[in-house]
């Protein structure tokens, strides 16, 4: 094992690293984030997050994506995100040329208070 596959594996065993597992479920904070095209003007934005995903399917790097993007709004108190950017890349892996996707997201509160 290289040293860039332990700090991988380090960064993922510790719970420091963003790339969603592509079978971990939702929790139940993110799992009511909704995805908006845009904002309403009620909703008040409370920051910005990045989802990473990284999957040897490009599909399945984007689902992970979104879902990394969620769960981080959650942890922000937001209920909806605004996608900005979505950029892809590759890298080599153990498997093949992975697809890693970036989500960047603008979170916001839109609930009626």
């Amino acid at each position: 094992m290289g040293i860039g596959a332990i700090a991988a594996f380090a960064l993922v065993a510790c719970g420091g690293g963003r790339v969603r597992d592509a079978d971990a479920p939702l929790s139940p904070a993110a799992a009511k984030v909704q995805v908006l095209g845009a904002a309403q003007p009620t909703c008040k934005k409370i920051g910005s997050v990045n989802g990473i995903g990284e999957d040897l399917d490009e599909k399945v790097s984007d689902a992970q994506a979104l879902k990394a993007a969620k769960e981080e709004a959650a942890k922000l108190g937001g209920d909806s995100i605004v996608i900005v950017t979505t950029a892809s890349d590759v890298k080599a892996g153990a498997g093949g040329t992975v697809q890693v996707i970036t989500k960047t997201a603008d979170v916001f509160d839109c609930a009626a208070k």
